[in-house]
């Protein structure tokens, strides 16, 4: 049969296009595998616990005010009356430390695992009360209720422990924060707090908690430093404060923040949330995510994109040998070869829930590469071209897993690949004569 090298080329490509269909069905399959994935972690966090804010602790003071309300009628009569007004004034702490360790494991339902963390904390610092609480004017008109002292943790299922030192004395927690500020944690009951003149309060808590993915803190303190420390070799700092200082290695990591009321504004934030959950002790908070190493459905996602450029590239390969050794490639043997560089993502997939991400590459890779230089060897009839082809394909994976693994750089190293690759493909067919091809038969 009379073929143009046009007409040739238009196959060629046409079949490269209908292998996006099989590329495209692989990808929805990542995405329902990373979605199921989602779920189970979000099913752990329901059954268990979820990720942790701890904001805390608050010292608070119920009053009742004494308002006079004076009213004069027509006559002059002059008439005054009474009600009082309720409410709480909250004071933040002057000094908080914070001291957390973590240590992590991973809670498995079927395949998927989602990592949950212990945390031991201590809490330490001091309350600057002021003289009648603040109150410098009317001070006989309030009347002061009993003083407690709030600890917002916000999932309340993963305290294992609690325990609170307050002026030296110490008191036990009890459930609720009974204050609006904070929706979910402890409070406790401090009792009737005498401060006609100005008082220090020092304070310590130890807690045990548990959380899963991520733990943060808000830094409610005129002074705050948290320090955090895990065998977790993989963290995330969040947050809208970074640690000033931190140490990542192979057995874990610590950090340490400092922040100070000049920066978080966290008093005048805090007084703006007088009847209502605080948008501002969950917002303004800083801390870690202990992320997973390798995101497998991530770098799955990511393999895809480079699809359609393997495929490319192996029909281009198979074209060149066509034109330069004058083969003859059927393209049902083009369709064969792509459907199993298409498998390779989706054996990487299913490998990857089961095993290393690096090993489950290099098996997949080392199969794809098996069969392919199998087939080809029938199909360009030599054991040294299957060979250089098989070898050649093995560096392009090995090119791809080097993108994967560095995702800063993949787009330099992408392009410079595609740039290498072009100048090769040139190199290769500098000298062939386009129109005479074109014109004769196959």
């Amino acid at each position: 049969m009379q073929r143009t090298l046009i007409y040739k080329i238009l196959i060629i490509f046409v079949l490269a296009l209908f292998l996006m269909i099989p590329l495209s069905m692989i990808r929805g399959t990542v995405h329902e595998r990373q979605a199921l994935h989602y779920n189970v972690v979000q099913g752990l966090a329901q059954t268990s616990t979820g990720s942790q804010i701890v904001a805390g602790p608050i010292f608070n003071v119920p009053y009742k005010k004494k308002i006079r309300n004076v009213s004069i009628d027509a006559k002059g009569k002059k008439t005054v009356t009474e009600h009082f007004e309720t409410g709480t004034l909250e004071f933040l702490p002057d000094t908080l430390t914070i001291r957390g360790k973590l240590a992590t494991q991973q809670r498995s339902r079927g395949i998927f695992k989602a990592l949950i963390y212990d945390a031991e904390l201590g809490m330490g610092g001091y309350f600057d009360i002021p003289a009648n609480f603040g109150v410098t004017e009317n001070v006989s008109d309030y009347q002061w209720g009993s003083a407690f002292l709030t600890i917002g943790i916000s999932d309340i299922r993963g305290i294992k422990m609690l325990a609170v030192n307050f002026a030296d004395e110490t008191r036990k927690f009890k459930p609720g924060t009974n204050t609006p500020l904070v929706s979910a944690g402890v409070h406790t009951e401090l009792g009737q707090i005498d401060v006609a003149a100005a008082r220090r309060l020092n304070y310590s808590v130890s807690a045990a908690l548990q959380g899963m993915q991520s733990i943060d803190f808000a830094p409610l303190g005129k002074h705050t430093r948290v320090e955090v420390a895990s065998s977790w070799p993989h963290p995330s700092f969040t947050g809208r404060y970074l640690p000033e200082h931190r140490q990542i290695g192979d057995k874990g990591f610590n950090a340490v923040w400092q922040t100070s009321h000049f920066a978080t504004n966290m008093q005048q934030l805090v007084a703006n949330c007088a009847t209502a959950d605080c948008p501002a002790l969950r917002d303004n908070t800083l801390g870690v995510n202990l992320i997973e190493p390798v995101n497998i459905y991530l770098k799955a996602e990511r393999s895809l994109k480079y699809g359609f450029l393997f495929i490319a590239l192996t029909f281009i390969a198979f074209f060149l040998f066509e034109v330069l050794k004058e083969l003859r490639i059927h393209p049902i043997q083009y369709s064969l070869v792509g459907v199993a560089l298409a498998l390779f993502y989706l054996l990487l997939i299913s490998l990857s829930e089961h095993l290393e991400f690096a090993l489950s590459y290099a098996i997949a890779a080392l199969a794809c590469v098996a069969l392919l230089g199998f087939y080809v060897r029938y199909i360009l009839a030599s054991k040294a071209r299957a060979f250089s082809f098989s070898a050649l394909l093995g560096v392009l994976y090995g090119l791809l897993y080097v993108l994967l693994q560095s995702e800063d750089y993949s787009l330099l190293v992408g392009a410079l690949l595609l740039f290498v690759l072009l100048g090769l493909v040139m190199t290769l067919t500098r000298k062939i004569d386009w129109y005479r091809l074109g014109t004769e038969s196959k």
